[in-house]
């Protein structure tokens, strides 16, 4: 069993993931949003480098990336949203090239600061701000095209949205794609095969015959 997966594309409207299987029974599940919890820290700003570094705490570990959105609380001086330009354990450097968040740190020492409040999306571009309140990520259209000796399923919010079969280009107009789910992707075919599925947020903007096949 062997499956992977990868977001190939990714824009204000649209997400292209490319799954490759190659035995029954694969299976693999495409993230459309993940929310960062990241919690409370004693943290040490630096103004010089534009770094917030925390105290016994893991960046990594808690999910932050290039591109995460920090939404900073319990500070003196440092309270906003932040764009990540770069991440380890211990420090997050700020973006500073940006208009649309915070992008400068203020020198403050060992403050109990608290990380709320971001997601990550399969439509996020870098640099844009969403919060945990922003609206849902709704999927208008989808696109697809497969080459596989059985089927394929895509299941999204516990109900097979797709049944595909064997070498197939189409196009859909989900009818109700208005949540968060992530979608599962499944390969029943006794060979695997590959699939891309290009999710758009827009009506219209999807491709009816998507190009690029991967085989």
């Amino acid at each position: 069993m062997a499956i992977t997966a990868t977001r190939i594309h990714s824009s204000l409207n649209k997400a292209i993931f490319k799954v490759t299987a190659t035995a029954a029974a694969d299976t693999t599940t495409l993230t459309i949003k993940t929310v960062i919890t990241i919690g409370a820290g004693n943290s040490v700003f630096t103004a010089a480098t534009n770094t917030i570094s925390r105290v016994a705490a893991d960046w990594v570990s808690a999910g932050v990336t290039v591109g995460s959105v920090l939404i900073v609380a319990g500070t003196v001086s440092n309270n906003g949203t932040f764009i990540v330009k770069s991440v380890t354990a211990t420090d997050v450097v700020i973006e500073s090239n940006t208009s649309v968040a915070r992008n400068f740190i203020v020198d403050e020492a060992s403050v109990a600061a608290t990380y709320t409040g971001s997601y990550k999306s399969a439509f996020l571009h870098y640099g844009q701000i969403f919060t945990i309140a922003s609206p849902k990520v709704n999927i208008a259209e989808m696109s697809y095209s497969c080459n596989a000796a059985g089927d394929i399923t895509l299941t999204r919010n516990s109900t097979v949205t797709h049944k595909l079969f064997g070498n197939a280009v189409g196009f859909h107009a989900p009818s109700s794609e208005s949540n968060d789910q992530n979608i599962v992707v499944l390969f029943t075919t006794t060979v695997g095969g590959t699939l891309m599925l290009e999710l758009s947020k827009v009506e219209g903007f999807s491709a009816i015959n998507p190009k690029g096949l991967p085989y």
